[in-house]
């Protein structure tokens, strides 16, 4: 049986449900803990949240009086005694109640307000508290003495001190299904805490009312709903849900089902993972998760706390019918909250913004449709709002897959940036379900200075990825000829490789089928391509393709001959040699970009030092070797890394996530400017990452001279 509070709206103040269970739960309550433990977090879980909306049932009538008189159960036959509730009967009453299911989702005030209205009925040996088949109206809870459960005279169960009983007595004058009375072995008497159900009605009563002028009260503070009707207010008020999340919950994952509504009324969330999109704070009166409703999809974007949240929730049914005239307001909010979050245009004012909102049509494309051919004329300029498209080229009779971009990726800039329609050098095709910012030349004149710049510089950017994606589909097993051995390991071998067609060096990684399925490796060396090949930023490894033949396989990488970051800091001799300040900033840089990169991505790179940083022909530090980099959704808690660079919260076992590669980098800095890592030669114990944090906050006087990192001189 749910909790009759259920059918009512939480107090948003208190947060109804808290994202903090009961201990004993009911059956909403304990889909909602597994799912807590599956999903890894302590947030309601979405599809909870629409359980519990659409799980909300109607009071049933209840007459409290016939004739004017109370009707009382067959069993009160002794004359109540007004209780003095002690601390130890109070907690007694409150565990009971919150132990019985009908009460497990009141709030802790709640069910102090029912144990303070409770009276206590004394029954004495041979006294039934009510027989079967008799009309019932009271609950109880056993304070001493032991009580026999009979039915059709045959002895059901025994019921001890803590116990409750009679609960559906509350919700209405009902036919008892059993006769309760003292035990043999309860001693001469025993005394049971009682609640009528009329008082258990005026009390529910007086919560709902509250309640629902709080909700009312909110949801006026909300901007989308100003224009609401009052009988409007009150459909919505008595549909939506009160929920509390904690700092750090996630409220909405990306890519599952949408069919919930959420106002925030006090707190701040934060959209993430929206593709190339960029992150977006969201704050009081503000809301999430409409676009989902509106259109029928999975979430596009996860949402997590960032502060202490009160939100509420309301269904896809009350959305619809109440809010179908707001639609137009919502779809303009939602355009605008796109556009805002586009990293291309975030230096438009805001009346340029309004503009494109204005004038701009937003045209949706199916998976697979062609949305501009290789070799077509145009200078429209394209900004994918949502889904995925990929870029190919023909070359040699042959397409090559060049790119594939997301949400607040474009394309078309190179014709766009023409006086005149020019041809496209590349066809775009819709790789999933796509809606596109369509912006005519007319207008991308118009707002063309503030992005010109951006445009300009990325274009450079993706003709070289063109030419590197041409020349990796140029690479054949028999096109490689081994020039030079970099090492051999378990697996296999590293060897720098010429290209024979072009004459270009390229790193080969060349490994045994075999000995990796063996050592059961193979699904960690296909997971460490398939993430290094989604990559590409200039201080990261370029990858460039997967080979294979029946015993072997082949990642072939860009050919980095700086050699090693760790060979800057020992020499040959195994001797200490501390970098100058200026290039311990110039390869901090680098790293700083690199690690950003990775991390707008939610990926955890989590092995960062110098052996695994390459310099390349000009000088410039990229990361290698992504074996540990795992792309994070919530808290890991892999053993994984190098001693001398483990995060306390890796060694201790209580979790990471990003910030592990931020402890990393601190002592990556200290290393370049001091000397190897001596602090922490053999890492075994919590211990050690305590003093760990000690050297770097206190065993260096000059800390304070490379605190800050370089911009100019690794602008990508």
């Amino acid at each position: 049986m749910g909790c009759t509070l259920c059918t009512m709206v939480g107090d948003p103040a208190a947060g109804v449900p808290s994202a903090t269970l009961p201990e004993r739960q009911t059956d909403l309550e304990r889909v909602e803990a597994q799912a807590r433990v599956q999903s890894g977090v302590t947030s309601v879980t979405e599809g909870v949240v629409e359980l519990m909306l659409r799980g909300r049932r109607h009071g049933i009538f209840n007459d409290d009086t016939e004739d004017g008189t109370t009707v009382l159960d067959a069993g009160d036959v002794t004359v109540d005694v007004p209780s003095t509730l002690s601390m130890e009967d109070n907690l007694l009453i409150v565990e009971s109640l919150r132990a019985n299911e009908l009460f497990s989702c009141l709030e802790p005030p709640h069910l102090e307000v029912l144990a303070k209205r409770m009276t206590v009925l004394r029954v004495h040996g041979g006294d039934i508290v009510y027989t079967q088949g008799d009309m019932g109206d009271t609950l109880y809870i056993i304070k001493s003495g032991h009580f026999d459960v009979t039915t059709n005279d045959d002895r059901m169960r025994a019921l001890v001190v803590g116990n409750s009983f009679g609960e559906l007595g509350l919700l209405y004058k009902c036919i008892r299904t059993e006769t309760v009375g003292l035990s043999d072995e309860g001693g001469n008497y025993g005394d049971l805490f009682c609640l009528k159900g009329r008082t258990f009605r005026e009390i529910v009563a007086k919560v709902s009312a509250g309640s629902l002028n709080i909700s009312k009260d909110a949801l006026r503070k909300v901007p989308l709903l100003q224009s609401l009707t009052e009988s409007q207010f009150d459909t919505v008020a008595g549909a939506v849900r009160a929920l509390q999340f904690r700092e750090g919950d996630i409220i909405v994952r990306k890519g599952e089902p949408g069919n919930v509504l959420y106002m925030i009324q006090a707190g701040t969330v934060v959209c993430t993972d929206i593709g190339a999109l960029d992150d977006i704070e969201l704050h009081d009166g503000e809301y999430f998760g409409e676009r989902a409703l509106m259109k029928d999809e999975p979430r596009a974007a996860t949402v997590y706390a960032k502060t202490g949240v009160h939100v509420m929730a309301l269904d896809r049914e009350v959305f619809t019918s109440v809010l179908g005239p707001l639609q137009e307001l919502i779809k303009h909010n939602l355009m605008m909250r796109s556009v805002q979050s586009i990293p291309l245009l975030k230096d438009l004012s805001e009346l340029q913004k309004q503009q494109l909102i204005d004038q701009t049509p937003l045209i949706p494309y199916t998976a697979n449709q062609t949305i501009l051919t290789e070799g077509a004329f145009g200078n429209d300029f394209y900004i994918v709002v949502s889904g995925q498209v990929n870029v190919t080229q023909a070359i040699d009779d042959r397409v090559v897959h060049l790119n594939t971009l997301s949400s607040g990726d474009y394309f078309g800039e190179q014709a766009a940036l023409q006086e005149v329609p020019a041809r496209r050098n590349a066809s775009v095709t819709a790789a999933t379900a796509v809606e596109c910012l369509v912006i005519d030349h007319a207008l991308f004149q118009s707002i063309r200075k503030p992005i010109q710049t951006a445009l300009e510089s990325n274009i450079d950017a993706r003709n070289q990825m063109s030419q590197d994606k041409i020349f990796a589909a140029s690479i054949s097993i028999s096109t490689l000829e081994r020039t030079k051995v970099l090492g051999i390991g378990s697996f296999g071998l590293v060897y720098i490789a010429k290209h024979v067609p072009t004459g270009r060096f390229v790193a080969v990684k060349e490994m045994y089928k075999a000995r990796l399925e063996t050592s059961k490796q193979m699904g960690h060396v296909l997971a460490e391509k398939d993430l290094l090949s989604s990559f590409h930023h200039p201080f990261i490894l370029k990858y460039l393709v997967a080979l294979q033949e029946e015993r072997k396989v082949y990642i072939v990488t860009e050919s980095l001959l700086g050699g090693e970051l760790f060979q800057r800091i020992v020499n040959p001799a195994g001797v200490p040699t501390p970098l100058p300040m200026d290039s311990a900033r110039f390869y901090a840089g680098c790293v700083v970009k690199a690690l950003k990169y990775l991390h707008t991505r939610n990926v955890a790179y989590r092995d960062l030092k110098p052996e695994n940083i390459l310099l390349d022909s000009h000088g410039y530090a990229k990361i290698v070797d992504f074996g540990f980099a795992k792309k994070l959704t919530q808290k890991t808690y892999t053993l994984c890394g190098t001693p001398e660079y483990l995060a306390p919260e890796i060694v201790m076992g209580i979790g990471h996530g990003f910030m592990v590669d931020n402890w990393a980098l601190g002592i990556l800095i200290y290393e370049m400017v001091r000397c190897p890592c001596r602090y922490s030669p053999h890492l075994d114990d919590p211990q050690r990452a305590c003093f760990m944090m000690y050297v770097l906050r206190y065993g260096h006087h000059r800390w304070w001279e490379i605190r800050r990192l370089p911009t100019s001189r690794t602008t990508t």
